[in-house]
């Protein structure tokens, strides 16, 4: 490892030139300041108490009781500073000099019962220690300013002593293993602060990976959604000009009729009986182009709503039945079929996501099945689930296949690259999103059974 690499590891401070990384140390040093002053105060209680029973003198109870306090007033204060938003910025700059004060305070009662009791300055190493370990785990210290902590702790411990040995404090004075032991604990506790800080680095670049990750897959199934439903166009166009064709021909000529009707009811009159039957003809043809039409209209309103996002409440052999209708050309070309949709209780879903499944699945059984093809889709309630079946005497699939059907990946052929099982792996995504379930049956030369659930009662609670 080079000098600027060392460098770089003990000083990260490109760690923190993301500015989401940046507001992550902030949030941390923000939690960090009140979990300190909650240190604080408990640890002055527990140190407190433990002294006193290891150490039952009662002429120290007022050092004791005076560095409790200022220990209490320090984590008061450290815990007001943290619903402070304003210094948020500066929390870990706070709870650096925190540790430092609380270091201070401890050392400075520690070398004053010394007249009081022999060898009371036993605890100045432990203390040291908490506030180094508690810092480099409650804050995204940087390994320098580790090293900047101990090194003023250790002076202060230095200071200290020489300031009670000028007092002339009876028992107080500098203890070199001291020293030594803070030096040596201070370069420990910043090699733990760099790999401490490098693992937190690492972890939220993860972090961030896996949520770019998953908004990529979000964006590749949303186009996958996006291209089925591109590619249905062509067949929605050519199912609905069929469709639209004959009633809109009726209406036409009905209309055409009753004009020529009126015309020489006019100039004419024919007999008010044969009249009145005519008539009646036709405003029977037109009522029933009009009630064509205005189907054709409903179904393409499930089909292709305008907010793909917008949940319903929706009877699911509706959504079969259109996406039957909507592939119904190729179907005849392809297979027989064979409709078993039993009443099922509506399902609150989001009715395009579900048609596009629907089509999805029903072209893949149509992709696999030639000659005499036979496609069958059924449907049908048990207990709190509705259940459906695609199922046809395709080709199959090996089970090699079939156990990676669920798996999105690229393909390429000649100088193309194309999608593979994305339209699966989609529709596994919106069923799941949906809170059903899909399986899948099938081997070789024996075709291929689709099955799929949806929970109601988890649905039926948003009705």
């Amino acid at each position: 490892m080079s000098f600027r690499e060392l460098l770089a590891y003990l000083n990260p401070v490109d760690a923190e030139a993301d500015e989401g990384f940046r507001k992550e140390v902030v949030r941390a040093s923000r939690r960090g300041l009140a979990f300190i002053g909650s240190i604080n105060i408990g640890a002055s209680l527990f140190l407190l108490a433990i002294r006193f029973f290891i150490l039952p003198e009662p002429s120290t109870l007022p050092v004791r009781m005076a560095e409790c306090a200022a220990l209490i007033l320090v984590g008061l204060l450290v815990l007001w500073l943290s619903t402070v938003k304003s210094v948020a910025a500066y929390a870990r700059g706070i709870g650096i000099f925190t540790g430092f004060v609380s270091a201070v305070v401890l050392m400075g009662f520690a070398l004053i019962m010394c007249d009081r009791i022999s060898h009371a300055d036993a605890f100045i190493p432990g203390e040291v220690t908490l506030v180094l370990l508690v810092g480099i785990a409650v804050f995204p210290v940087r390994p320098l300013q580790t090293f900047g902590l101990g090194t003023a702790m250790t002076l202060a411990y230095w200071c200290s002593a020489q300031t009670a040995n000028a007092l002339r404090i009876p028992g107080a004075h500098l203890e070199p293993t001291y020293l030594i032991f803070m030096a040596t604990l201070t370069l420990v506790a910043t090699a733990l602060a760099a790999v401490v800080y490098n693992e937190r680095s690492q972890s939220y670049r993860r972090y961030q990976a896996k949520l770019q990750a998953e908004r990529t897959m979000q964006e590749a199934q949303r186009r996958a959604i996006l291209a089925e439903n591109a590619a249905s166009l062509g067949r929605l166009a050519a199912a609905l000009s069929h469709e639209l064709n004959s009633p809109i021909g009726a209406l036409s000529s009905a209309v055409d009729t009753l004009l020529l009707l009126s015309a020489r009811q006019s100039t004419a009159p024919m007999d008010p009986q044969r009249f009145v039957l005519l008539l009646n003809d036709l405003r029977k043809t037109i009522g029933d182009s009009a009630g064509r039409l205005s189907d054709i209209v409903s179904r393409m309103q499930r089909i292709s709503n305008l907010d793909g996002s917008e949940v319903q409440r929706v009877n699911v052999n509706d959504l079969l039945r259109d996406s039957v209708q909507m592939l119904e050309p190729r179907i005849k070309g392809k297979a027989k079929l064979e409709l078993d949709l039993r009443d099922v209780p509506p399902l609150i879903c989001k009715p395009v996501q579900l048609s596009t499944v629907f089509r999805n699945l029903i072209n893949n059984s149509l992709d696999a099945v030639n000659g005499d093809g036979r496609l069958r889709i059924s449907s049908h309630a048990v207990k709190d689930e509705v259940r459906i079946e695609i199922a046809d005497n395709g080709h199959g699939m090996s089970p090699e296949t079939l156990a990676h059907i669920f798996d999105p990946n690229f393909r390429v052929s000649g100088d193309r690259v194309g999608t593979g099982n994305w339209s699966m792996f989609s529709s596994r995504q919106v069923v799941r999103e949906h809170g059903g379930d899909i399986v899948i049956e099938s081997r070789p030369g024996d075709g291929t059974r689709i099955h799929l659930s949806f929970p109601v009662q988890q649905f039926s609670s948003h009705s």
